[in-house]
């Protein structure tokens, strides 16, 4: 998700409640701006302790859009991290290209195989893989497969919302 385009989703998504954003992309092609889509009830919700990642809406998401599904947040009560599940369709991959973050950017891939760069070395991980993008090392990942990856996304420290997410290098 573009920096801009990201702070206005939070901002929305402060509202309370699940947020899911929606990217369409072509094959191989850069991803355009997200299309968001944002379900939020008018107060906000008590902390949700157990968490379910939904599935129904990553399938039928479209087969070029990128999915992300906030888990947990600064929105939802995340004092120390992020939670995300993000949909790749193939041909897709990082909106931002090579870039770094200023905290720790975990994966944990659930189906898929998702292509990765990290200093300089490239990899393909596969469903149960873990992938560790410490803070300040440059990395991208993609998708060059012929199927979607889903993976879960960690960030730590938690992200400040006022501060672009990434920085492209």
């Amino acid at each position: 998700m573009h920096n801009k385009s990201r702070r206005e989703f939070l901002k929305k998504a402060a509202l309370g409640g699940a947020a899911l954003s929606v990217m369409r992309a072509s094959p191989g092609a850069a991803q355009s701006k997200p299309a968001i889509k944002i379900d939020t009830p008018k107060t906000p919700a008590p902390m949700e302790y157990v968490r379910r990642v939904d599935f129904a809406a990553i399938a039928k998401s479209g087969a070029n859009e990128r999915f992300t599904q906030i888990l947990f947040d600064h929105t939802s009560g995340a004092k120390t991290c992020s939670v995300f599940c993000i949909k790749t369709p193939a041909g897709g991959g990082s909106p931002a290209g090579m870039h770094v973050h200023a905290f720790d950017q975990i994966f944990y891939i659930l189906s898929g195989t998702m292509s990765i760069e990290i200093e300089g070395k490239q990899h393909s991980c596969s469903s149960g893989s873990l992938i560790i993008f410490p803070a300040g090392v440059p990395h991208r990942n993609w998708n060059g497969g012929s199927e979607p990856t889903v993976h879960l996304a960690f960030n730590t420290p938690l992200p400040d919302p006022n501060v672009p997410f990434s920085r492209s290098v």
